[in-house]
């Protein structure tokens, strides 16, 4: 794990490393001290590209992306601040899960939008 200063503002941090350790070792000193929170796990596509259907070797299952989220999102729930938010890229398939456990772990009032992203004609996100 790395940490790298934003040149800019020296309250910015970037960091770098395996997320679940990461997370964890962010514990100790960010508690409820981080504004904001990206996140882009995997969404049911193999490395080329394609949907679980095609390549079941290289896959992440719904069932698994949830049961892998859960723990990595109530750490991040416990390093934002109150006033802190938590964006995730995920794709349509799998949006209404993510949601639902978006909202068992940091409740549906806390919810604020849905930013789709718009494509080309015939192209599944």
């Amino acid at each position: 794990m790395s940490f790298e200063n934003d040149k800019n503002a020296i309250t910015h941090k970037l960091i770098i490393g395996d997320n679940y350790p990461a997370l964890l070792n962010l514990l100790i000193t960010y508690r409820e001290k981080i504004k904001m929170i990206y996140i882009d796990p995997p969404y049911g596509k193999d490395d080329l590209g394609e949907f679980a259907k095609t390549n079941y070797e290289n896959a992440i299952t719904r069932d698994n992306l949830l049961s892998m989220l859960k723990p990595r999102l109530e750490i991040a729930k416990m390093l934002l601040k109150d006033d802190g938010v938590l964006f995730c890229s995920i794709d349509d398939r799998n949006q209404a899960y993510v949601k639902c456990l978006f909202d068992d772990i940091f409740g549906e009032r806390n919810f604020i939008f849905s930013a789709p992203r718009v494509v080309k004609k015939g192209i599944i996100t």
